[in-house]
């Protein structure tokens, strides 16, 4: 279902069950699953990994990178 190395937003609600509102804020405070924005200023994308949206569900990963180019 999900063959991609990294998700959307949207993708990353479906597959954890948390609301794409609430990954939102959690990226905000720099709470919840690490996550990767690709590409510069307002043409940059959050994308979530599946391997850390997983230890975050596993309770091993709490604070996002965020803004880390890949």
């Amino acid at each position: 279902m999900f063959p991609r190395i990294y998700l959307t937003r949207r993708e990353a609600s479906e597959y954890t069950g948390f609301s794409q509102d609430t990954l939102a804020k959690w990226a905000v405070v720099r709470k919840g699953p690490r996550f990767t924005k690709l590409g510069t200023g307002r043409t940059s994308r959050v994308r979530y990994a599946i391997r850390d949206l997983d230890a975050f569900l596993r309770g091993e990963q709490t604070i996002p990178t965020g803004g880390a180019a890949v």
